[in-house]
């Protein structure tokens, strides 16, 4: 008896908290995303994005889940996403204050005051 098993459901993923992901929004260090409750890594696929690095700089370091499923994307899109996937991003009812800057995780997910 075969038994097949999907290896990435067995990952466990790093946690990623807001104000970590929050962090990632430099060109020139890093980049991070979070889409659907996963934090990913696009700093080395700006460069490649098909609708420009602009909009992946503009929303380093957010939550841009509502963006994401806006624009629409292809199936070859999804699966490079899923090649950039760092960990899941933990969800927080809590404010926090980053330097000037306040974000509210009403859902659990980073949102901007």
């Amino acid at each position: 008896m075969n038994i097949e098993i999907d290896r990435k459901e067995c990952i466990e993923w790093k946690e990623i908290y807001p104000d970590q992901l929050l962090r990632h929004n430099d060109p020139t260090k890093s980049l991070w995303v979070a889409i659907g409750g996963y934090v990913y890594d696009v700093t080395d696929f700006c460069k490649k994005h098909p609708g420009g690095e602009e909009i992946l700089y503009e929303n380093a370091g957010k939550e841009v889940t509502m963006l994401f499923k806006d624009v629409g994307h292809s199936i070859v899109a999804l699966q490079i996403l899923e090649g950039l996937k760092i960990g899941q991003l933990v969800k927080s009812n809590n404010i926090i204050a980053i330097g000037n800057i306040e974000i509210k995780t009403l859902d659990g997910f980073c949102r901007f005051l």
